[in-house]
């Protein structure tokens, strides 16, 4: 029955390309009519798909910018029996805005071993002429032979393959000459205005995201090729599929900005969680304001830093890619748990303790090491809350070998405050830390959120 079915269908295809045959240009308007009326069709059923689910997931048709060098290996989707040829190998456009289970991120295939991705990168690197490469002999090969109704990229002749090749160069030329932009804004070669060059129907490079917040492949190979090998810095992408894992650690970020919320902070998170995916998930705006403070003040713009009370780890990821070796102590289990995933999503080294980081002090790694860089942001009060932490602060701050402390002070007319074993000002906060650690000079350098005030400590 199967084999029965299989034959009918070959000679209705055979009957179809027999009748574009006939037709001007082989029917290629109207097979570029249809799948565009059938892409319309499925971005609505999509669109109202995700209008009755709910704002549980960013917008389908949100455009993220990223480095391209982000997207490294190709989705590996097990469709039709398993398709020898990896580029094959992604979700159909019905899919877009589903959570995904199964194992299609895990791949071994990458991105840049596709056949046409190798050759834009003879024609932009080694300047190499279309006929030269492997691609287009296999494209040739592909058309001759005349096995399919729908041929490679479109082309039922050499001439459309050339065609399409020019076509290519000028994206090329496009894109070195005025930057990357979104698709819709891109016209060449006499395009003319259809759907897909309105801004929400604009189809951009497209990727998936896996259980560990890696980008992987989906579509628009060509354009992502021309970015890497020209070097473009971030690129539009659009994300078509969702790891479940993923969306997890997502609901995870979503609960925790809840009970995070205040009186006028309702469902912020206490950083931003830093992956394009996560930042739509509000979060507390002085990070980056503090972080500029910080970075203004520097003496060095290397050397290890430890961040006391790190969260989700947002001044780590800043100062590694500034150049730092960093180390974050978080005391809470299930954030230093998020930090570490986000961490690894963005691919960082940094470390990240979990515990109390008075009780760290002679273990390893701290014991014995020194530190260019010591941030205390909003966490030392914590400790003036008994007589036995406030003795443990002391005894920190004792052994502590730093070469310069960013500190911000608390508020003391915070209602946390009021039972105290202590509630220092600000001033004489910074007092307290002179006095029990290697450091000797202060430096005033904002006044943050909440009346809290930043200083710089030095030796």
């Amino acid at each position: 029955m199967e084999l029965f079915f299989i034959m009918k269908l070959y000679l209705i295809r055979k009957q179809i390309k027999k009748i574009l045959y006939y037709l001007p240009n082989n029917g290629v308007w109207l097979l570029k009519n249809y799948h565009m009326a059938r892409l319309f069709y499925w971005k609505t059923v999509i669109i109202f798909r995700d209008f009755m689910s709910g704002p549980t997931l960013p917008d389908i048709n949100k455009v993220y910018w990223i480095d391209p060098k982000r997207i490294q290996m190709h989705t590996n989707y097990h469709i039709n029996g398993c398709p020898k040829d990896f580029a094959d190998r992604v979700f159909g456009p019905k899919d877009k805005g589903k959570v995904k289970s199964g194992n299609w991120d895990i791949s071994e295939y990458r991105f840049e071993d596709l056949d046409i991705v190798q050759a834009i990168k003879q024609r932009i690197i080694n300047k190499i002429p279309w006929e030269e490469t492997e691609f287009y002999s296999k494209m040739l090969y592909k058309i001759k032979k005349g096995s399919s109704i729908e041929m490679p990229w479109g082309c039922n002749t050499k001439k459309d393959l050339d065609k399409r090749c020019a076509y290519i160069d000028k994206l090329i030329e496009s894109i070195e000459k005025n930057g990357f932009k979104e698709n819709h804004e891109i016209y060449l070669c006499k395009e003319s205005f259809n759907l897909l060059k309105t801004p929400y129907m604009s189809e951009e490079v497209s990727v998936n995201i896996g259980r560990d917040g890696q980008y992987l492949f989906q579509d628009g190979r060509h354009r992502l090729a021309i970015a890497k090998f020209l070097g473009i810095k971030k690129i539009p992408v659009k994300v078509h599929i969702r790891h479940q894992k993923w969306v997890q650690l997502r609901s995870f970020l979503i609960n925790m900005a809840e009970k995070e919320a205040g009186a006028s902070k309702s469902g912020f998170l206490y950083q931003p969680a830093l992956h394009p995916d996560l930042l739509d998930i509000p979060a507390h705006n002085d990070c980056h304001s503090r972080f500029k403070q910080i970075v203004a003040n520097l003496s060095s713009n290397n050397g290890r830093l430890l961040d006391l009370g790190s969260n989700l780890g947002y001044f780590c990821h800043k100062f590694e890619e500034l150049g730092f070796d960093c180390i974050a102590i978080e005391y809470l289990p299930d954030i230093s748990m998020v930090a570490d995933k986000i961490r690894i999503a963005e691919g960082k080294n940094f470390k990240i303790l979990t515990g109390d980081f008075t009780a760290m002090v002679n273990e390893p790694p701290l014991k014995d090491d020194s530190f260019q860089v010591v941030l205390a942001l909003n966490i030392f009060h914590h400790f003036l809350k008994s007589e036995e932490t406030y003795n443990k602060l002391i005894s920190f701050l004792n052994i502590l070998k730093v070469n310069e402390m960013y500190f911000e002070a608390h508020n003391p007319d915070e209602p946390q405050m009021k039972e105290s074993y202590i509630n220092y000002t600000d001033v004489e906060f910074v007092d307290f830390i002179l006095s029990n650690s290697a450091l000797n000079y202060a430096k005033r350098l904002a006044c943050c959120n909440g009346g809290r005030v930043l200083y710089k400590l030095t030796i």
